[in-house]
């Protein structure tokens, strides 16, 4: 895998941050943030960026280790002042398949619908990915950087396969990854995690199920 230590680390990097802002969620940390100075963050947060997106899987249910998928893919993010948002331009849906794991020797209903759903996934086109980001507290902001989270708006798809057009959502958590933004060299990275993918509004699939892997995407301006 091609620099995979410098990968990890950067994930680690920014799971720090991540978990940076999971403490603020106690009694003794100051985890709200006045509405004027959240404007200022943001202020100073907001522009375009241009960079690459690292994909990683888990390597098992348990995630004790990663996996990179593929070469990472060009990106860029606008990054919104007066209204916290962010967009992820021409996100590559079709890489998502990844996070459909079928073993070969599984021939039941639902391992043969998954196999059609991830070929229809990996043929999608790329499209733009809309987020919400804030900073939550005092306690992640310093001389130098901010802490903050990035909470993605489901994707919504029609794919067509079995036969039947259906609609297919994919999920991302929030409020639990993020990122840091380095002012003083405008460095702007964070992460965030696919957590389930839904069939029409009925069958979903997360980490409970054998047959779904959380996809880890990074996205890094360096």
């Amino acid at each position: 895998m091609k620099n995979f230590k410098s990968l990890f680390l950067l994930l680690v990097s920014v799971l720090v941050s991540s978990a940076a802002l999971t403490s603020c969620n106690s009694d003794t940390e100051d985890y709200s943030i006045p509405y004027d100075k959240q404007m200022y963050y943001q202020s100073v947060m907001s522009g375009s960026y241009s960079g690459k997106l690292f994909f990683l899987q888990g390597h098992d249910r348990t995630e004790a280790k990663l996996d990179t998928i593929g070469e990472p893919s060009q990106s860029s993010w606008r990054v919104g002042s007066q209204d916290s948002s962010l967009v992820i331009r021409n996100f590559p849906i079709n890489r998502l398949d990844s996070a459909i794991n079928v073993p070969s020797s599984d021939n039941t209903s639902d391992a043969n619908t998954l196999r059609e759903l991830r070929t229809a996934i990996s043929q999608l086109s790329p499209q733009d990915v809309k987020c919400k980001y804030y900073v939550p507290g005092t306690d992640v902001v310093s001389t130098t950087s901010y802490g903050f989270y990035v909470n993605p708006y489901a994707i919504e798809k029609q794919v067509a396969f079995g036969g039947e057009l259906h609609k297919v959502y994919f999920f991302f958590y929030n409020n639990y990854y993020g990122g840091r933004f380095d002012f003083s060299e405008r460095y702007f990275r964070f992460n965030v995690v696919l957590g389930a993918i839904q069939i029409d509004n009925s069958k979903s699939y997360d980490y409970t199920s054998p047959y779904f892997r959380r996809i880890y995407i990074i996205c890094n301006d360096k």
